[in-house]
């Protein structure tokens, strides 16, 4: 949680993933591209 100032949810979300060995998460809610290896990808972002 205090080490990328997540709530306490998306801290439970990013452990569970983790846990279970998921490698990519589809979520708006989180700023950052990777975290432990979790790899996060906001869907409705544009790349440009």
């Amino acid at each position: 949680m205090s080490r990328y100032s997540l709530s306490h949810w998306d801290a439970m979300l990013i452990a569970a993933c983790l846990d279970v060995q998921v490698q990519t998460i589809y979520t708006e809610d989180f700023g950052y591209p990777e975290i432990d290896g979790l790899r996060i990808v906001n869907p409705f972002r544009v790349e440009s």
